[in-house]
């Protein structure tokens, strides 16, 4: 588990990231990712720290989840030339 603090936006933000490892080959099978937002309240103050992801104080949550698929190779993807030059 990795977790760190940031500022976004005057507001505190907590990113943790857990990697779920296969015990026999210690290679990554997923990856979970929760990240915590504060957010302004009536006062329009958020919480500072860690104290903006307490019980009953305000914020947002995103969950990401990933699941890594070790089969099979994929095919090369060839990009239509029409959309490679909208990436250019």
């Amino acid at each position: 588990m990795s977790q760190f603090l940031s500022r976004a936006d005057k507001t505190t933000t907590s990113c943790t990231i857990d990697i779920d490892l296969d015990p026999a080959t210690r290679t990554p099978r997923g990856i979970h990712m929760t990240v915590l937002t504060g957010v302004h309240g009536a006062t329009e103050k958020a919480a500072k720290g860690k104290k903006a992801f307490d019980e009953g104080v305000e914020h947002v949550a995103f969950h990401f989840d990933y699941t890594i698929d070790v089969g099979d190779d994929v095919a090369r993807f060839e990009i239509p030339r029409e959309a490679a030059k909208l990436m250019k």
